[in-house]
């Protein structure tokens, strides 16, 4: 399984400039994939990310 960090994943969702409290807001509010926690860092699956962006933005950039 391939994981990301912080950075993959804006790339991965395609919003580089995306500032990682945003995407921190996102999981608080169940709108985004859980990071899994590797000692202190947090790392995201790459399929989950994609299929969450593949479920969000059907109809374009929300």
């Amino acid at each position: 399984m391939q994981m990301l960090d912080i950075q993959g994943v804006k790339a991965a969702i395609g919003k580089p400039g995306m500032s990682s409290q945003a995407i921190y807001m996102k999981i608080q509010r169940d709108n985004f994939p859980r990071p899994v926690k590797i000692g202190k860092a947090s790392r995201w699956s790459l399929v989950e990310v994609k299929q969450w962006k593949a479920k969000n933005h059907q109809g374009g950039a929300k």
